[in-house]
């Protein structure tokens, strides 16, 4: 099984939906053309981290969704991202998924809030380990941005069967070598294929990392923006490869589980 998937590093226009459903669509219609299958969008891509206005922000992401599940629709395409959800009066950073049969599923709530930038004083963390969801017969781990630096959510999801894990994020231009670095890691420890989707540029106060990316099973660097500049990038993902190099190099049946 193959799988195409585009990444959408894009610079987030502070506050503006209208502005960022624009660059969505051009990125979704891009995607298309390149023949891909997903395409993975930034952390809080369509307004950004802007607090003070979330509540508002997040009564007026129904509305943006149904117009991108649309464009699904239309470019046969599956949309990553991660938006603001409202749920009992309280606000999540939760994982969206829009299939191109009409479908939004919304698998996983943010476990780890980044307290350096106040998340933790506006949202509320998720209460369950990101599930394993299969979308066109994969098996997929959810992730979210700070959640790269907690490996046991990745060794879990391994464990459960995904072969394949997508993290959208808003990661700060200061810690750049940090993502570059836990991205293959992660990788490499699950011999998994890893999608890391950053912004780029400022938005609001903070300036983004870019070096949005593609990892291989093996930590090869499949697909790999610049710190600099909004991109689109296409690979592809041979989860049959990837079956054949766990069978050729089975370190995770070495595991001292009666150890750890």
């Amino acid at each position: 099984m193959k799988i195409k998937v585009s990444i959408a590093q894009t610079q987030i226009q502070f506050g503006s939906i209208e502005k960022n459903l624009e660059t969505t669509q051009l990125m979704i219609q891009a995607a298309a053309l390149q023949k891909a299958q997903w395409i993975v969008f930034p952390e809080l891509w369509l307004h950004g981290y802007d607090l003070k206005n979330f509540s508002d922000l997040s009564n007026s992401t129904p509305a943006a969704l149904q117009e991108i599940c649309s464009l699904a629709q239309t470019n046969q395409l599956t949309v990553w991202g991660t938006i603001l959800e409202n749920h009992g009066n309280q606000l999540f950073n939760t994982l969206v998924v829009l299939t191109p049969d009409g479908r939004i599923q919304f698998p996983y709530r943010k476990t780890h809030l980044f307290r350096p930038l106040g998340e933790d004083r506006w949202l509320k963390p998720g209460s369950q380990l990101a599930p394993v969801v299969n979308i066109q017969t994969i098996p997929v781990g959810p992730a979210i941005c700070y959640d790269l630096r907690f490996p046991e959510l990745f060794r879990a999801q391994m464990l459960a069967g995904a072969l394949c894990t997508i993290l959208p994020a808003e990661w700060s231009r200061p810690r750049i070598e940090h993502w570059q670095i836990l991205l293959r890691s992660r990788a490499i420890e699950n011999q998994s294929f890893f999608i890391g989707v950053n912004a780029v540029n400022q938005t609001g106060k903070e300036k983004f990392a870019g070096s949005s990316a593609i990892i291989s099973p093996k930590g090869e660097i499949l697909a790999q923006a610049s710190l600099h500049t909004p991109a689109l990038l296409t690979a592809e993902m041979d989860f049959d490869t990837l079956l054949e190099w766990r069978a050729k190099f089975p370190v995770l049946e070495d595991r001292r589980v009666d150890l750890y």
